[in-house]
């Protein structure tokens, strides 16, 4: 993005008041960010900023001053910037807003942690992030959450995969998200040891050995506790 392109989106960002109706997190914004927001989608951004300004502790202004004046912390905030600007849901925002929320309160912001974590919700669906937290909740608590979300957790009936194609297309969808996380390290599938004498039992749609479902890994848990949701 050109130097005046920016300075372009920074005038609309600043002609709209949005900066200066947030009091603490805006002239902060003000004095260290040149706002870089795609196709100025600035509600998006005032929403975020709203709430990273909720997020901060009265105790914490302070070394957030500091945190504002750091290059690596500028990076992430204007990485967190352009994700909100693209945010369709304020689910999204708030998950943004906790990461760069969790940056300020560290006494040394963890950059490449931070970094990382940004990328990877960039990478997931809102549906995927509901599909992660399932793993990574407490035993009996998993039930009432499933119960919440039981459009999006429960398999489509298997009869469906082979009479209507769009049952066949749900069950792509479904496996999908789930292989996705696997491939982003947040989830590793769980293999039933076979007894003794016993040959594995493999899937024949993959040829791999079948799996008895997914749990959580330790980044599927930095991830949640990150953006603010429950895991144990």
């Amino acid at each position: 993005m050109s130097t005046e392109n920016t300075k372009t989106d920074y005038s609309v960002l600043i002609g709209k008041g949005i900066l200066g109706a947030i009091p603490f997190v805006g002239p902060l914004i003000a004095e260290t960010v040149g706002a870089t927001i795609p196709n100025q989608r600035i509600d998006r951004i005032n929403d975020f900023l709203l709430l990273l300004e909720q997020r901060i502790e009265e105790t914490e202004r302070e070394n957030a001053k500091l945190k504002f004046q750091n290059e690596e912390f500028i990076d992430i905030l204007e990485e967190s910037m352009l994700q909100a600007s693209r945010a369709l849901s304020k689910e999204r925002k708030e998950y943004i807003a906790s990461i760069i929320a969790n940056g300020i309160a560290e006494e040394k912001i963890e950059y490449n942690q931070k970094k990382l974590l940004l990328n990877i919700l960039n990478e997931l669906s809102d549906t995927e992030i509901i599909i992660l937290q399932l793993y990574g909740l407490p035993p009996g608590e998993d039930r009432e959450y499933f119960e919440k979300h039981k459009d999006i957790l429960t398999p489509p009936p298997p009869s469906m995969r082979t009479r209507e194609q769009s049952g066949i297309n749900d069950r792509t969808l479904y496996d999908a998200q789930r292989n996705h996380l696997v491939r982003l390290n947040l989830t590793t599938p769980k293999y039933k040891k076979p007894k003794r004498g016993e040959t594995p039992e493999f899937d024949p749609a993959t040829g791999m050995m079948k799996s008895q479902g997914y749990k959580i890994t330790s980044l599927g848990r930095l991830l949640l506790g990150n953006v603010g949701l429950k895991t144990w």
